[in-house]
């Protein structure tokens, strides 16, 4: 049920040697072990949630979510120490893939209970009576078709609305268990993402009903109940959601911009709308989290490849993007051991990749340029890291789509802080040029000073009235 915008974001880990010399000296020493871990066992605390530390690595480990045991046996150094890093960082797939919020608390969870056994088609036919390219629009005759369904919808819209006023609600995608080939395993539930823009059809829905009443503030209302949610869904630890959490905001945006345009748009409504962005900025979540849990999904897929688990590690498509490389014989056939060098180089990019993203994204752009050189430079190679090709495809335009998400936001906050006269940082630059934001007034229809803020190439614009 998302607008049919355009993009292409999928996407979708010890061994030791014992010497032998000396049997009673090894007996002693494993006898001292075993009494040594049997102390830490009763006298160690409570651990936090998730997996054991890989220092701790036993039968049980993979029980206990590291779910690696190829990647732990068979690993070189390197990928195992850089697993230890991961660990500590609580990033490995037992940690990522975890309900971290009581169902109370989690909208995303909420909007599933409330709207997930919806027949698509409903929303299909609300979304039919919108504009979804240029300025925002709707038809007044789909709009009173579709008003039997809104009053369907309409205890469980206001249920959804009273929870995303409560001050402790987030939000995290729905997890399913779903089978791997291995066993099964909670991942993303990608369907839930349809109802979640089945929530934003409603409200959008709403705004044209209330416009179409002469009810301003009620059109208002629902289209920052929009935003709340795009803002809450972006704080997702999952890249599919995260992209798809960009797309509402900025769907949002449009139907905001054309309230924005109406005449009883007024200074009341500015300082809200300025309030709203100036929180959503000072929140705004780590672009790394997303990558994080992306290289969580990655590490299960070089452990299935390692159990020999082909069709269950890699998507059909991603199977023919080996075939147009060449190399889809060779993975096919590839030994655990032989995966080595393509995740120690998949390891390698990410923790350049995420620790990238404590800077813009424009200053980012040299690590992910030098991470595609060093691909195309191994192509025709025994080194060609081909899985980690298949891995990283997507990361540019995910970055990219999150700072033009972080962009539209920042440039409406200084439409609203100019046009209320409010302090704001000057030069504040654009994420994905690195070039300052451009403002400028003007006098604008009925002599009221317009007031447009947009990006350095004028993708992104603001344009709202002074007082």
């Amino acid at each position: 049920m998302a607008p049919e915008q355009p993009h292409d974001f999928t996407k979708k880990p010890q061994k030791f040697d014992l010497s032998s010399q000396g049997g009673l000296v090894f007996g002693g020493i494993l006898a001292f072990g075993m009494l040594l871990l049997i102390l830490l066992s009763l006298f160690s605390g409570p651990r936090d949630r998730g997996p054991r530390g890989f220092g701790q690595r036993n039968s049980q480990t993979q029980d206990e979510g590291l779910e690696m045991e190829k990647t732990l046996s068979t690993g070189t150094p390197e990928i195992l120490e850089e697993l230890d890093r991961i660990h500590e960082e609580f990033g490995t797939p037992g940690q990522v893939f975890y309900d971290d919020f009581p169902p109370e608390e989690n909208i995303g969870k909420k909007i599933s209970e409330e709207l997930g056994s919806m027949d698509s088609d409903v929303f299909q036919q609300l979304r039919q009576g919108f504009s979804y390219q240029g300025e925002w629009s709707f038809d007044p005759q789909a709009l009173e078709n579709n008003k039997k369904i809104l009053e369907t919808y309409t205890s469980q819209r206001q249920r959804l609305r009273e929870m995303l006023d409560l001050p402790g609600t987030k939000f995290e995608q729905n997890l399913v268990l779903a089978a791997d080939g291995l066993k099964e395993r909670l991942t993303p539930d990608d369907q839930s993402i349809d109802s979640y823009w089945g929530y934003m059809t409603l409200e959008e829905s709403e705004v044209a009903l209330y416009l179409e009443n002469d009810d301003f503030q009620g059109a208002f209302e629902a289209v920052c109940y929009m935003l709340k949610f795009a803002a809450l869904a972006s704080h997702t630890k999952f890249p599919v959601m995260r992209t798809q959490a960009a797309f509402m905001r900025e769907h949002s945006l449009r139907i905001f911009q054309r309230l924005v345009y109406d005449s009883r748009f007024g200074s009341n409504e500015m300082q809200i709308a300025l309030n709203l962005f100036r929180k959503q900025l000072e929140n705004w979540p780590r672009d790394s989290l997303c990558w994080i849990g992306d290289r969580a999904s990655s590490l299960r897929v070089f452990e299935l490849l390692r159990q020999g688990r082909f069709d269950h590690a890699l998507e059909p498509e991603e199977q023919e993007e080996l075939k147009h490389w060449n190399v889809f014989d060779k993975v096919l056939w590839m030994k655990s051991k032989e995966f080595n060098p393509d995740q120690a180089f998949y390891l390698t990019s990410m923790r350049r990749i995420i620790e990238s993203c404590s800077r813009p994204y424009f200053r980012r752009l040299p690590v992910l340029s030098e991470i595609d050189d060093q691909i195309q430079s191994l192509y025709g190679t025994k080194q060609f890291p081909a899985i980690s090709m298949l891995l990283l495809s997507g990361i540019r335009e995910g970055m990219q789509t999150q700072a033009e998400d972080k962009a539209r936001v920042e440039i409406w906050f200084l439409a609203f802080a100019v046009a209320l006269e409010r302090p704001f940082k000057e030069g504040a630059l654009d994420p994905i040029s690195g070039e300052p934001y451009r403002i400028t007034q003007s006098l604008g229809q009925s002599q009221r000073k317009l007031i447009a803020v947009s990006s350095a190439n004028g993708n992104h614009k603001a344009e709202t009235y002074g007082k």
